[in-house]
């Protein structure tokens, strides 16, 4: 499983569910109301988010399972 690169909030949430990918990062300008959204939204669901350079990365810490 690969780590890909989200443009939007939305493509993040679609790849994030898809369970196809071993990390998301978020390669675009969120602001912190979106950050604090995806971060509730994800972070009992075997996430890990990370602060890479000025981005975040969100890694699955079970690649062979879905995030949802």
């Amino acid at each position: 499983m690969k780590t890909v690169k989200a443009y939007t909030l939305n493509d993040a949430r679609l790849k994030l569910t898809s369970g196809n990918y071993k990390g998301i990062l978020i390669d675009f300008d969120i602001s912190a109301d979106e950050f604090f959204v995806l971060f509730n939204e994800w972070k009992g669901k075997n996430a890990i988010i990370e602060k890479v350079g000025s981005r975040f990365l969100i890694k699955n810490t079970t690649p062979n399972e879905t995030f949802i």
